[in-house]
């Protein structure tokens, strides 16, 4: 790279114009917790940025407040802030979750509270995505790829998940509720007995047996 290396994207897109860009990732097992519980669910299995959809700002706002956008009319490049002419209806609005690490400003917020960078954690039913991309008209759950994303960091972290979201439909919230006070001890054994019970998916199945091959068996449980 030349010493003098020039930014390019003054002369392509002219000084007006800035990034205002969030990234969305959708996951299956964050609810209307409080967020402290949250943030201890994100830091069991964090944020990756190969989970993550980049858009624009007034998108993702016009998508939470329902308000739809052409899908033609996103580029791939940064843009000018547009005009928000959002509705009011905050009881009607879905918040999200802005992740900031372990930190107290990780917590849910309104879609006026995001910002630029921001990193939004939204629960995957809310859709919004498709097997193409972005769709803010899509209302089908949205695949939480978090474990694919975590998957080359195993050999150092691995975490294995368990929420109604991410059992398939055969497992009720209930019976996961039920299979885990169940468990005879808190021990991992004993939890991992109760609930291999229940009608779990293949790959929840595997994840539960790889626990086996945790270095000095160092296995911790949160519920």
């Amino acid at each position: 790279m030349p010493a003098a290396d020039l930014e390019v994207a003054f002369y392509l897109h002219g000084i007006d114009r800035q990034p205002d860009s969030v990234s969305i990732i959708w996951r299956a097992d964050i609810a209307r917790l409080q967020d402290d519980n949250v943030r201890r669910l994100l830091l069991l299995v964090p944020p990756r940025s190969t989970e993550a959809v980049e858009l624009p700002v007034w998108a993702v706002q016009r998508w939470l407040r329902k308000l739809g956008k052409p899908l033609s009319d996103l580029a791939d490049v940064p843009s000018i802030e547009r005009p928000q002419n959002l509705t009011r209806d905050d009881q009607a609005v879905p918040l999200v979750f802005r992740w900031r690490g372990d930190d107290p400003e990780s917590k849910w917020i309104s879609p006026e509270g995001m910002r630029p960078g921001d990193t939004l954690i939204v629960p995957a039913a809310s859709g919004g995505l498709d097997e193409f991309g972005w769709n803010p008209e899509s209302k089908h759950a949205v695949e939480d790829v978090a474990d694919k994303a975590s998957s080359k960091f195993a050999g150092n972290y691995f975490a294995v998940r368990l929420a109604p979201g991410l059992l398939g439909n055969d497992v009720k919230p209930d019976e996961l509720a039920e299979a885990l006070a169940d468990s005879v001890s808190e021990h991992w054994h004993d939890f991992r007995i109760s609930i291999e019970a229940l009608a779990l998916p293949l790959e929840v199945r595997q994840a539960l047996k790889d626990l086996d091959r945790a270095r000095k068996k160092r296995v911790r449980v949160y519920t």
